[in-house]
């Protein structure tokens, strides 16, 4: 008696396509997961990134007793970008009579993070920008205020316009930021004193 080897069974073509079927539909369910969770930790990662320029700007303040300027030296009015990658990221000449000052750099990027004005690499630290995580082009202010009849700077605002690239606002040398479109603004990341001021209109993340 002879018995056939059985050969072993392959897919049909209707048991492809429901696995194709399958496939396909999970994809699509949780390709708007994987989008949020991916936007999420892009907003995380440019928050995280704020609080160290934030500490990189008490830094380069104890040491010139001034916040870095927002604008001339460099620095095109209120472009926070240009302002972080010119004062933040370079090391200063030290002053002899103050030796104990470090003089930075306050911030430690790489390379690959700083782009000139047409978002191509440069050696020129005159015409770099650091962009924010998620690609927008920082906003900064230094705030003033008169104290005892002299001209006193008080603190900034440095605005990160979030996912949107869209401020939703403007930062001002007296008040900070001002909303003009909250809709807009209500994905910006700002400075920590901004943010906390911002917090209790329901603006920023």
């Amino acid at each position: 008696m002879n018995i056939k080897p059985s050969t072993p069974r392959g897919f049909t073509l209707l048991e492809l396509l429901i696995v194709i079927s399958i496939i396909a539909i999970l994809s699509a369910a949780l390709f708007p997961v994987m989008g949020f969770f991916r936007t999420r930790a892009r907003s995380m990662q440019a928050r995280k990134t704020m609080d160290t320029i934030s500490m990189a700007m008490e830094d380069y303040r104890k040491d010139f007793n001034a916040y870095p300027p927002d604008a001339g030296g460099g620095v095109s009015d209120q472009n926070g970008s240009q302002m972080i990658a010119l004062y933040l990221t370079r090391v200063f000449t030290p002053d002899a009579k103050v030796s104990e000052m470090h003089y930075g750099p306050y911030l430690k990027v790489n390379e690959s993070q700083l782009t000139d004005v047409d978002g191509k690499h440069t050696a020129d630290s005159m015409a770099r920008l650091f962009l924010s995580p998620l690609g927008g082009t920082y906003k900064y202010a230094v705030i003033h205020d008169t104290i005892q009849g002299q001209d006193k700077e008080i603190g900034y605002a440095l605005v990160d316009p979030g996912q949107d690239m869209k401020m939703g606002g403007e930062v001002n040398k007296t008040t900070g930021f001002n909303v003009s479109n909250p809709k807009e603004a209500m994905d910006n990341i700002f400075d920590p004193a901004t943010a906390g001021i911002m917090k209790m209109k329901g603006i920023g993340l």
